[in-house]
């Protein structure tokens, strides 16, 4: 299930719906579209934030939890990529790394447990599938 999600001109990133969780995320591929959209939610390229995975020099990408200036809680994707470069299936397995950051965080953030696989498993499945679709749609304008 791909869950919605909508584009933001400003910084060409991604903000996807988490339903029911009362928490977003902001999807950035690309240097440029990371600082942009790090400015946006937060004023500054350089937000104050908890570091959920990822982030040194040679990270491919990371998750970043931070509030934006409304104080809404974000969970932030970046993806510091050239999408012509990269190869598709380290791509999708990248993102999907990513996918459970996400799902452990949010399943914390709810008090849920990890026993139930089944559950944790559609909710990464829906998460994977909305970034490899966002992926997918920015390879294909890049290409253009």
């Amino acid at each position: 299930m791909i869950l919605p999600h909508k584009k933001f001109k400003s910084s060409g990133a991604y903000e996807i719906t988490l339903n029911p969780f009362p928490v977003h995320l902001a999807f950035a591929i690309g240097e440029l579209s990371i600082e942009k959209e790090l400015r946006r939610l937060t004023g500054s390229a350089r937000a104050t934030h908890s570091i959920l995975s990822g982030i040194h020099e040679d990270s491919e990408a990371y998750v970043l939890k931070l509030s934006d200036t409304n104080g809404r809680a974000f969970l932030f994707i970046g993806m510091r990529t050239d999408l012509t470069a990269e190869d598709p299936v380290q791509t999708v397995g990248i993102l999907a790394h990513e996918s459970v950051h996400v799902w452990d965080w949010l399943n914390d953030y709810v008090g849920g447990t990890k026993e139930c696989t089944e559950m944790n498993a559609y909710h990464i499945q829906s998460i994977v599938e909305t970034l490899v679709n966002i992926y997918k749609k920015e390879l294909e304008q890049n290409a253009k």
